[in-house]
């Protein structure tokens, strides 16, 4: 298990998980999914460890 910390709109989730994939999913329910102020955006690593910034944008178009 590694340690993975999320951040997004001033909120810090961190916690222990077997996967990045399965930490993401949990972050992205815990930081955007009942979140109203949540916008479209993405999930860009900081250097190569295993924390991730929430950036605002329309990346996917």
């Amino acid at each position: 298990m590694e340690q993975y910390t999320f951040e997004a709109y001033g909120v810090i989730f961190e916690d222990e998980f077997g996967t990045m994939s399965r930490a993401m999913q949990t972050a992205n329910k815990t930081l955007l999914h009942h979140n109203p102020a949540a916008k479209q955006g993405a999930w860009f690593q900081v250097g190569t460890t295993n924390e991730w910034k929430w950036k605002e944008g329309n990346y996917f178009d």
